[in-house]
């Protein structure tokens, strides 16, 4: 098909900004979690006799290092260690008998996690909210 070039030049502009802005809305869709850098208040779906439980994690991040420590709602403490990369946080943590616990979630769009944590008492649920500092 024989265009003159200035429509074959303003096609080509228009098809490049259609492009430019479907490349910005998906950015802006993908996950509003970039740093998990903070404290997080965290609500853990736990099998019967426990029952859903509050704890906190507060952690912080170096390039896709990740390191903190986890508050569950019952008291103590437990140094927590893994990665934060491509929206995904993967953590583990040893509790005082030496059994290892792991936390993975994914970062929603909502600026919130949510995966499971997976130890000694089977795999759970969890989400997190981040805690707005004042």
């Amino acid at each position: 098909m024989n265009q003159p070039r200035w429509i074959q030049a303003t096609t080509g502009a228009a098809a490049l900004i259609v492009m430019t802005a479907a490349t910005g809305a998906a950015q802006k869709r993908s996950s509003a979690v970039r740093d998990v850098t903070g404290t997080w208040t965290m609500s853990v779906e736990a099998p019967p006799p426990h029952g859903n439980m509050q704890a906190s994690m507060t952690l912080t991040q170096d390039g896709t290092k990740v390191t903190g420590r986890f508050e569950p709602g019952h008291g103590g403490e437990f140094s927590v260690n893994g990665e934060f990369a491509d929206g995904t946080l993967k953590l583990t943590m040893s509790g005082q008998d030496g059994q290892e616990t792991t936390f993975t979630a994914k970062a929603r769009d909502d600026g919130t996690l949510a995966g499971y944590v997976s130890g000694p008492m089977g795999d759970m649920k969890w989400t997190a909210e981040r805690v707005e500092k004042k």
